[in-house]
């Protein structure tokens, strides 16, 4: 015989399965990010562009990441351009989380 739900714990399971796919899908897009971003910074500015890797790693924020992709893009971005952007957006290993809006 199979416990007894009630509505109130079958709407906080339904609730944290939402809230998990959520997590899950902005994590998803964090790291899909992050790899494009990889790999614009291997390309434009090889291994110098790399050291700052683990420093974007500590960014979270799903829009800070987006600017960093989109200054990539820009053909007139210098690395240390990317440095001051990133000093100023907090990743500087302390790690900031995406705000929930």
């Amino acid at each position: 015989m199979s416990p007894y739900v009630t509505s109130v714990e079958r709407f906080g399971f339904q609730r944290g399965l939402k809230e998990g796919r959520v997590l899950g899908l902005e994590e998803g897009q964090v790291k899909g990010l992050l790899d494009g971003i990889d790999l614009g910074l291997e390309l434009r500015f090889g291994d110098q562009g790399m050291r700052l890797l683990p420093r974007l790693r500590s960014i979270q924020d799903l829009d800070t990441l987006q600017q960093v992709k989109d200054l990539l893009r820009r053909h007139d971005t210098t690395l240390e351009d990317l440095e001051r952007f990133i000093a100023e957006s907090g990743g500087n290993g302390a790690g900031t989380q995406h705000s929930e809006g």
